[in-house]
């Protein structure tokens, strides 16, 4: 859907411009700019609203593939060394308290809700110790409470008991989560229940400064080395005509709001998707022309990205679990 989000609101702003100004030096590009006015740069207003759009493309890009970069680094630094990452081992000593709160509300929630939630609830007969089951709150609160007690550092707890508090959080988390489901709950439980989740999930949903910095400089440092090739495709390979002034406006400012508003949501999207059809759109609506050759590589590479990456991640998962 973000592809063609970003196709519709580009060109719309393309149509909005020339609607309202449309003698406006914006809408040419450098080159007629030059043979006009002898001049190749935009107009002071033109280059304003080119970089600040730009800042905001690089903003976004950043916020949302820093998001999955970190969670991703995370999510093997866990896997790698449990003991040092499943929990913020640096967590303070009101954070815990609040966590034990928390499980204590949450707790007494399902007491008070016990024969409503019973039927949302979905019982499950398995014992695997890789799900939650929400039927057993009251019992996995309980558990937790005992193992953190009324420590204040989780430095205090061993390898295998983070391993447990960071799991019964996650599951508790999930049961705020169901009971949220409830028919005619009031405002104030929904709310309850939200202060709730946030508490349960703060010592587990984090990420060390260094590892946010490492990422924002792999980020960086791959766009400084590797980002001619692409500028070249999406500015110049996509339209059968150069692109104006505000064609790229319009094509970065598509970019930075709905990236910016994927990361405020937790939608993971893709720039470069929003961004080539945002080109793609301004094109249309002026009437310039796709060249189909470039759209095509595109439109496969977004299609074999998906099965492609989880064919390679499988086969290297396999690998390791046979040599490992």
């Amino acid at each position: 859907m973000s592809p063609i989000a970003g196709a519709v609101m580009a060109g719309l702003i393309v149509i909005l411009l020339r609607r309202f100004r449309p003698r406006s030096n914006v809408h040419k590009t450098p080159y007629q700019r030059q043979q006009v006015e002898g001049r190749k740069h935009p107009p002071f207003w033109t280059r304003f609203m080119l970089i600040v759009s730009a800042m905001g493309v690089s903003f976004a890009h950043g916020s949302n593939d820093g998001q999955k970069g970190v969670g991703l680094v995370m999510l093997v630094l866990i896997g790698i060394v449990p003991a040092k990452f499943v929990l913020n081992l640096d967590s303070t000593p009101y954070q815990l308290e609040r966590t034990r709160d928390a499980a204590q509300h949450l707790q007494q929630f399902y007491q008070r809700h016990e024969a409503d939630l019973s039927k949302i609830i979905v019982k499950s007969n398995s014992t695997s110790q890789y799900e939650c089951h929400p039927q057993q709150t009251v019992a996995t609160a309980d558990q937790l409470l005992k193992l953190m007690g009324d420590g204040n550092d989780y430095h205090t707890l061993s390898a295998s008991q983070r391993w447990d508090v960071r799991t019964q959080l996650l599951c508790l988390d999930d049961a705020a989560k169901k009971a949220a489901d409830l028919p005619k709950l009031s405002s104030d439980d929904k709310q309850l229940l939200s202060n709730l989740r946030k508490d349960l999930t703060t010592t587990t949903e984090y990420a060390p400064t260094w590892v946010i910095v490492a990422v924002a400089l792999a980020l960086g440092i791959g766009t400084m080395i590797g980002w001619r090739r692409v500028v070249k495709t999406v500015g110049e390979g996509i339209g059968k005509k150069d692109m104006t002034y505000a064609q790229g406006v319009a094509a970065q400012t598509t970019a930075a709001v709905s990236i910016g508003l994927a990361s405020w949501f937790g939608f993971p999207v893709s720039t470069t998707h929003v961004l080539s059809s945002g080109v793609a759109g301004t094109m249309i609506a002026d009437k310039a022309g796709l060249q189909m050759s470039t759209v095509r590589s595109i439109a496969l590479a977004w299609l074999f990205t998906l099965p492609a990456s989880m064919a390679l991640a499988a086969g290297l998962y396999y690998l390791a679990a046979q040599w490992f």
